[in-house]
């Protein structure tokens, strides 16, 4: 039998929410959530996949919110607002000296100003959406029911059984 990264999931479950569990007991070690971080991808990963093959509706919705959890934990608190605003003005001014043809340095400038706000705008509201939802999801209290109901159904799959069909 071939192992795929589909059938690794009761074990990718199993970390994912044994790290959630250890994470919202002590919030603050940083190889958890360094180790949270990738979990976090892979999950979110394995999520979708499972989504895109129709798996388990609680399985799927296990996966993605402990990984969005596990994901947006280290990361909620960085601004990449500015960042892409940044790049973003950068980049258009490049292609405008590339395609226009004037040479003050003050029509640029304006170039550059009014297409990084833009971007900035448009990703700052991303961004506190994110920390927002990193904030909610990393909140102990949640971060750990969501570990537990993560585990449980890892169980549950190892057994060849799930939440989905106990509920029915």
């Amino acid at each position: 039998m071939a192992v795929t990264f589909l059938s690794l999931t009761p074990a990718l479950m199993l970390a994912s929410g044994a790290c959630a569990i250890i994470a919202a007991a002590k919030p603050k070690k940083g190889a958890v959530t360094a180790l949270g971080f990738f979990l976090g991808l892979a999950s979110i990963a394995a999520g979708i996949l499972t989504v895109a093959r129709r798996g388990d509706p609680i399985t799927e919705i296990a996966l993605i919110l402990v990984g969005l959890a596990l994901f947006l934990k280290p990361i909620k608190n960085v601004r990449w607002a500015f960042l892409f605003g940044f790049i973003i003005g950068v980049m258009t001014v490049f292609i405008a000296k590339s395609l226009l043809p004037f040479q003050s340095p003050l029509v640029y400038l304006t170039i550059f100003f009014i297409s990084a706000i833009l971007a900035y705008l448009i990703f700052k509201f991303a961004e506190e959406l994110l920390s927002f939802l990193g904030a909610l999801l990393s909140f102990p209290p949640i971060l750990f029911l969501l570990g537990a109901l993560t585990v449980l159904q890892a169980v549950l799959l190892l057994l060849s059984k799930s939440l989905t069909l106990i509920l029915h």
